[in-house]
């Protein structure tokens, strides 16, 4: 840990014992609202540490990543039909909602939605049915997805494996249409797990690694692909994978002392700077909130060069928008607006927040 970082804890801690309120406003900016005041002490005393926020990176081997196999022998999950069709198999859900019901001797509680818009953007012509089935007396979780185009089916893909948090592990990009998903399908007759590549418009699929870094990751607006997951065996550490197209990974990275339990957004603009969004790790929630949040910033021309800004999400709902007009890694801030709601995270406004400079 370098000396300018330890100032930051040591500033921290004493504006910490000293204050009033420590913990970041629980929630979502809302029409009217203003910056909380445990984020203006976080400015200052980011500013007045007089440091660039670096910490120690770590990297791991990419070749050992690209080497792992693209498949694994498996056997399809107990509380999801091995050849599931929704219209025999849940007959009676024929509409979003909800239903308990059961398969073979399994019963099963069954969800059901139908996606437009991914992260508010539009998938159009395409429709996404997705199901979410679990064993509410056992630990068995899946999902499927029923791909339509103009509203006819076109795809229908299944045993879909759910994160710790019960989301089904797949992800589309709005402009491409290329989905990435991590599910358990039939191949050379036999149940294989796997994390596939499926370009929507030709069908053309590619089988990833099965590397952490492949399992939830997203294809971005220019092709390239982006992963990350939190390192159980170092205390959830975030690691980063930056991918070119196809999935061919570029980096493996990890910054000490930032913690990876929630890497489910990304960004990465036009100028090749990775734009990371993670917990604030172990050396950090120490002084601050156990839900507080950074942005971890990577030049990926010179991973050498990357800062760690902390970060109030609970105001904007993963929604923000970035300007890195005057952005360096010498004097690190990152600018960003989001949009304004009148029912948190539900209903927006319409208007746009004023751009907030951090730190």
């Amino acid at each position: 840990m370098s000396p300018a970082f330890l100032r930051i804890l040591c500033a921290v801690l004493l504006l910490s014992a000293c204050s009033t309120k420590t913990v970041v406003d629980s929630g979502p900016m809302v029409d009217g609202g203003g910056v909380s005041s445990a984020v203006d002490v976080l400015k200052t005393v980011i500013r007045s540490a007089d440091t660039d926020m670096r910490l120690p990176l770590r990297f791991f081997d990419v070749q050992e990543a690209m080497a792992q196999p693209t498949e694994r022998q498996t056997e399809p999950f107990p509380c999801q039909p091995a050849f599931f069709v929704p219209s025999k198999d849940l007959p009676s859900l024929t509409q979003d909602g909800q239903l308990r019901t059961s398969f073979g001797k399994v019963i099963v509680d069954v969800s059901r939605t139908t996606l437009h818009e991914y992260f508010g953007k539009s998938i159009a012509p395409y429709t996404i049915i997705e199901y979410s089935i679990r064993d509410p007396y056992g630990d068995c979780k899946t999902g499927a997805l029923e791909i339509l185009n103009d509203g006819k089916h076109v795809a229908l893909y299944t045993h879909v494996y759910q994160n710790e948090w019960g989301n089904n592990e797949w992800n589309i990009n709005p402009v491409s249409k290329k989905l990435v998903m991590h599910s358990r399908r039939v191949q050379d007759s036999r149940w294989v797990e796997q994390s596939r590549l499926i370009d929507l418009p030709t069908k053309e699929t590619r089988a990833l690694p099965l590397d952490p870094c492949y399992i939830n990751a997203r294809v971005l607006d220019d092709g390239t692909m982006l992963g990350g997951f939190g390192d159980v065996s170092r205390d959830n550490a975030a690691v980063y994978c930056p991918m070119g197209a196809n999935g061919v990974l570029l980096a493996k990275m990890s910054p000490e002392g930032v913690g990876g339990a929630s890497l489910s957004l990304y960004y990465f603009d036009a100028e090749r700077k990775l734009i990371a969004f993670a917990d604030l790790g172990s050396q950090l929630t120490r002084f601050f909130p156990a839900d507080s949040h950074a942005f971890v910033v990577v030049n990926m021309d010179d991973p050498s060069e990357w800062v760690v800004l902390p970060f109030p999400w609970q105001q904007t709902c993963g929604e923000e928008e970035f300007d890195f007009s005057d952005f360096s890694f010498t004097e690190p801030h990152l600018r960003y607006r989001y949009p304004l709601y009148n029912v948190p995270c539900v209903e927006k406004t319409g208007r746009m927040s004023e751009w907030v400079m951090v730190p």
